[in-house]
């Protein structure tokens, strides 16, 4: 199990100075419609958190609790009771 990890990392090492020439070459091309080309960055760094935004407060809310048939479980009889919850916002 080890050599697996270090051929892992190994390769993991291998393919980010791979990842940093193609980046190097990338900065060196002329662009077509005579720009300059913007700093790249790494890709840790590009990442963008895409988190839709929440629903405005101003906007009215509908509350559905949906509520189990029965007051016990169907094989042991015993009481149910609220495992989680889910909330959900969505527009219509």
């Amino acid at each position: 199990m080890p050599n697996d990890v270090e051929a892992l990392r190994r390769k993991s090492e291998k393919l980010e100075g791979e990842i940093g020439q193609l980046e190097r070459k990338l900065e060196e091309l002329p662009l077509d419609n005579g720009e300059t080309p913007a700093p790249t960055t790494p890709a840790s760094e590009a990442r963008v958190n895409r988190a839709r935004k929440p629903v405005p407060a101003h906007l009215p809310r509908d509350t559905i609790v949906h509520t189990p048939s029965a007051n016990a479980g169907p094989d042991c009889r015993g009481p149910l009771k609220q495992i989680r919850s889910n909330v959900v916002e969505q527009l219509e």
